[in-house]
């Protein structure tokens, strides 16, 4: 059950999520209306962290408000071939059904999830504060530090109501004999101040693991943040908490307004309401259809009910936006509906601020683009293919017609010079289109390679001006350079001529006289090359289209037709190295410069 963004161990990407079918091999009552089962995933293995949980479907519905389906943490280490929950019985359908299943009866897996982990850094002592069968990530955590002979200082502090109710109690003293670096206390009613003090008093700056019941959750985090307990020495697992969540209640105001129910339930978007701590306090129709669990199913739990397949990296941004920074978080991010599949949703999520400008809860749309997304799919496979069919034919036909036109098949009759010539440029043109078709599919695929080095950046200037030159001499231009210092940069070089080609080679384009300057400035950390020329210059109505797909202006007539596509390659490649390319400065008639940068080396 996932940390919140306190915990601050974060990478981008979604991570990896199986389901499983698996029947019930023991089930154990390990105290007083607590009972641990174990499930047989065999012939599959399931592969986990230490302090990871999994979603347990019961495959078919059942009289129970919640749903079919809870999240457990795993009890069980990573190298044991089965997963064990454990869980209080009370009074849900849901537990009595999963109590009673027989063997041959199965259940769905989903999992793992989570990123509940002891910190790397092993000189940080741990205080667990864990009431009741939150002591599941803890035995799984525990046990696998020190099965692996970690030398972490860990310290328990154990509530429960009765003696009776604690689950393993037997096996944390086997715990602390097995690891010198372990040591417990139990508590038998409210975990005060003061046995939270007395644990941590010699511990150096340790981090504070609260798990549990959520009313333990809240009280335990009432005084660590009354006694100046810092967020980032604070990791909570399903109950998730702040200093402002135990003040506010200010979000269920709003849900409670019949005016806002009428206005939202209708809405085509998945729409939710949580509180500081993300716990849905409404869902509208919309959501429930999205996700395929009912509102009773969704109010009371936190999104992670559907989603929690990104990694840590994605949460950390996503709470750092909405509750460090105050602002809205936009994203796309792969969900899982209730039946186990899976979709692409576009999701933003708002801070919700009150007139005493405080922040009281969030507001989280979605919409789903699995569609789209595979869409785009098709598009780009499309696109990939065609152009590396395309490709091989067109080049040889390029080679072909210049070798006509070198003399190498005999000489060329004079009527046929011209349209020779015609079909040479046109191919070349087929050839750039088809080049800059597969660096966007690549670009899009996430494919392109970039190969990183130190080097001068005015030498590729001057390679790459050199190279040109011819150009701007047969249309009667010239081709420059001013302030080219010795300076170095980090980039992919092959990738910065690139850059320089298209920008030139536009300049070029829709230059008549005069010709264009390249130059360089060094600005902070970065190097900024301007590519400035004389051109027609671009209207102001059309340099919002600059950088987009298949955007093409207006020439005028006689100019070649470019494929659209330079430009938004460009400030790609120009982005994954680091750099940034915009339009400096262009007024109609006078001319453009457009300005590249990259990393200072």
């Amino acid at each position: 059950m996932e940390p919140v963004a306190q915990n601050g161990h974060f990478s981008y990407t979604s991570y990896r999520m199986n389901i499983y079918k698996a029947g019930v091999s023991r089930v154990k009552e390990v105290c007083e209306s607590t009972f641990e089962i174990e499930f047989d995933l065999s012939p599959d293995l399931i592969e986990f962290k230490a302090g990871q949980y999994v979603w347990v479907q019961i495959p078919k519905e059942i009289d129970d408000p919640k749903g079919n389906i809870r999240a457990f943490s795993i009890v069980s280490t990573p190298d044991e071939k089965n997963i064990r929950i454990v869980f209080r019985k009370g009074t849900s359908n849901y537990k009595k059904h999963l109590l009673t299943l027989r063997p041959d009866e199965k259940v769905l897996i989903f999992g793992p999830f989570g990123f509940l982990n002891i910190p790397a850094q092993s000189d940080i002592p741990v205080v667990f504060i864990v009431g009741g069968v939150g002591i599941a990530p803890f035995m799984s955590m525990v046990n696998h530090a020190t099965q692996i002979n970690s030398k972490q200082q860990v310290r328990l502090i154990y509530a429960n109501s009765r003696k009776e109710s604690a689950p393993y109690l037997e096996q944390l003293q086997d715990l602390k004999s097995r690891n010198s670096s372990f040591d417990y206390v139990n508590i038998f009613g409210k975990v005060s101040w003061q046995d939270i003090e007395k644990v941590s008093r010699k511990l150096r700056t340790p981090s504070f693991y609260v798990l549990g019941p959520e009313t333990m959750v809240k009280s335990v985090a009432a005084y660590l943040f009354k006694h100046g307990v810092a967020n980032h020495r604070l990791v909570f697992e399903e109950y998730s908490c702040s200093k402002e969540s135990l003040k506010k209640t200010g979000a269920l105001k709003i849900v409670n307004d019949q005016v806002f129910k009428l206005a939202v339930q209708s809405a085509f978007n998945h729409i939710v309401i949580t509180d500081l701590d993300g716990t849905i306090l409404y869902a509208n129709s919309a959501a429930s259809h999205m996700t395929g669990f009912s509102t009773l199913e969704m109010i009371g739990n936190t999104p992670r009910l559907w989603g929690g397949l990104m990694n840590h990296s994605f949460y950390k941004n996503l709470w750092t936006t909405i509750k460090a920074k105050h602002r809205t978080f936009l994203g796309e991010l792969t969900n899982r509906h209730k039946d186990g599949t899976f979709y692409t949703a576009r999701v933003r999520i708002s801070p919700i601020i009150d007139s005493a400008n405080d922040m009281i809860g969030f507001i989280g749309t979605e919409e789903d683009i699995t569609k789209e997304k595979e869409v785009e799919k098709l598009k780009d496979e499309f696109v990939s293919i065609a152009s590396h069919e395309l490709r091989t034919p067109l080049t040889a036909i390029d080679g072909l017609i210049s070798m006509v036109l070198d003399g190498e098949y005999g000489e060329v009759d004079k009527n046929l010079k011209q349209p020779l010539e015609d079909v040479n440029t046109s191919s070349a043109r087929l050839i750039h289109l088809v080049n800059d078709l597969l660096n966007l599919s690549r670009i899009q695929a996430g494919r392109m390679k970039y190969t990183l080095s130190e080097f001068s950046i005015a030498d590729v200037i001057t390679e790459t001006v050199q190279q040109l030159e011819p150009l701007f001499t047969k249309k009667g231009l010239r081709l420059t350079t001013e302030r080219l210092k010795k300076v170095r940069v980090r980039g992919d070089s092959d990738k910065v001529k690139e850059v320089l080609n298209n920008l030139i080679g536009n300049s070029l384009k829709f230059t008549d006289k005069g010709g264009v300057t390249v130059s360089l400035k060094v600005t902070g950390d970065k190097v900024h090359i301007f590519v400035r020329d004389t051109g027609i210059g671009i209207a102001k109505k059309d340099q919002s289209k600059l950088f987009g797909n298949f955007q093409q202006l207006e020439s005028g007539a006689g100019r070649p037709a470019g494929t659209g596509l330079g430009l938004h390659i460009s400030k790609e490649m120009a982005l994954k190295m680091g750099g940034d390319i915009w339009l400096e400065k262009s007024d109609s008639g006078k001319g453009s410069t457009f300005a590249f940068s990259i990393p200072k080396s």
